[in-house]
């Protein structure tokens, strides 16, 4: 449950300055960013802990639908257009990869296996 957090913390310190520093930078901007990816980010890692298989697959598709959920969230609040669409994947791939990346680090850091 701790990696759980810790998952969505590292999301939350990835996405919202990414964002931020793409433009996005405005209070009610930060806070929609915020409570997107706080729901996106449980939800998925709470559908891994105890319903879907953890695999690269599995993975894959997980972010796939968390990019066009926090897409269609951010689309209906600011417009839709491509520019958006680049930068929420960006967003979601980059912190998927530190994540990747990061985790074991942290978790041996945590004394957590």
């Amino acid at each position: 449950m701790v990696l759980l957090l810790i998952a969505c913390a590292l999301t939350l310190l990835i996405e919202t300055p990414f964002l931020f520093l793409s433009g996005y930078k405005r209070h009610q901007m930060l806070l929609l960013i915020v409570c997107v990816n706080l729901a996106t980010n449980l939800t998925m890692n709470l559908c891994f802990l105890f319903f879907v298989p953890f695999n690269v697959l599995t993975v894959v598709i997980a972010e796939i639908l968390v990019v066009f959920i926090e897409f269609s969230v951010y689309s209906a609040a600011w417009g839709r257009n491509l520019r958006l669409f680049l930068l929420t994947f960006i967003a979601n791939a980059l912190s998927c990869l530190l994540g990747v990346f990061l985790m074991p680090s942290i978790a041996n850091l945590l004394g957590i296996r």
